[in-house]
């Protein structure tokens, strides 16, 4: 088997990051955050069928973020860990909109956050590119989305722009108001686009297309987050590839949430081939495997070729 060993983290939530795991000990204990971060992995198959929602499954761990201090300190460990674990470079996802229940602002959580990376980066030097996400779900708002999209327009390409959670629910295309505000702009754009109502079945990758089209060409995504229905896209593969336009995979986190019932199914191989600028992510680690079991896993079953692995670690590098 070919060594398989990216040194860039892409597709990596702050807030499901295992460096949480001592301020969560701090709160609830070790054996109640043991048993909460087991609950929220079981309940993430739930997810497809709408019996639980993701940022329901978080709440546990948002509740420790409403402060200045707590929500800098994440940032900082979450740095320090990838560092510390030989990552030289990193993509830290947080929704910012979860971290105001108790009185901050937006901005002000997205600058604790920030400057929370920044002194990681300083300290241990890992290049940290924050990546500040519209999350999807009942409490958000035009006015929200907007105003996160406006925030990353503050930090003139320091900060990419993403859109989580439930796709299901809202499709890409009602945030699209907010992305424009970027256009023209220094940001960065990014969108998961993963999944779809399981039902109708018929149906099922056409939809997942319709979604990534949206997400590719109005939306002027630079990079799409998961994107494991790609391969049933021959001319949405050709659009990525003649556009530069990076795909970063997680997919163990795919296999995990029973999207999928062999990573052999997603075809990075395929996509690598196709000249698909692709990554290796853990998605949140905190519930399911690190990165580096994410490219073993991932190598094992799909028997990368020496040359597929140098693009894997080479693309994990590359700026968006």
């Amino acid at each position: 088997m070919n060594p398989l060993n990216p040194l860039g983290i892409i597709h990596d939530h702050v807030d499901g990051c295992v460096s949480l795991r001592p301020m969560l000990v701090d709160k609830y204990g070790e054996t109640r955050t043991s048993e909460m971060i087991t609950k929220a992995r079981i309940g993430l198959r739930s997810v497809r069928t709408r019996q639980a929602s993701l940022s329901g499954l978080f709440n546990f761990i948002y509740n420790i973020l409403q402060d200045e201090e707590s929500i800098q300190k994440a940032g900082y460990l979450y740095g320090k860990l990838r560092a510390e674990r030989g990552y030289i470079k990193a993509e830290g996802i947080f929704a910012p909109q979860y971290l105001i229940n108790q009185g901050l602002t937006l901005k002000q959580a997205t600058t604790a956050m920030y400057q929370g990376m920044k002194m990681a980066e300083k300290e241990f030097g890992i290049n940290i590119t924050p990546t500040i996400a519209i999350g999807r779900d009942p409490s958000m708002t035009p006015i929200i989305a907007n105003a996160i999209a406006r925030i990353a327009c503050d930090y003139d390409g320091e900060m990419i722009l993403d859109l989580v959670c439930d796709e299901i629910g809202y499709p890409p295309e009602l945030f699209l108001p907010a992305f424009k505000l970027t256009f023209g702009t220094n940001v960065k754009r990014v969108c998961h686009v993963e999944v779809v109502a399981a039902t109708p079945t018929h149906t099922y990758w056409s939809r997942i297309g319709k979604n990534l089209e949206t997400a590719l060409v109005d939306m002027r995504c630079h990079g799409i987050q998961h994107g494991s229905g790609l391969i049933h896209h021959p001319d949405l593969i050709k659009y990525v590839v003649d556009h530069g336009i990076r795909i970063a995979g997680a997919p163990l986190s795919n296999l995990d949430l029973g999207l999928v019932v062999d990573i052999r199914e997603i075809g990075i191989g395929r996509l690598l081939d196709a000249g698909v600028c692709y990554t290796l992510g853990p998605d949140d680690d905190l519930f399911m495997r690190n990165l580096k079991e994410v490219a073993r896993i991932c190598n094992e079953r799909c028997q990368f070729t020496e040359q597929q692995c140098c693009q894997l670690e080479a693309y994990a590098l590359r700026d968006l």
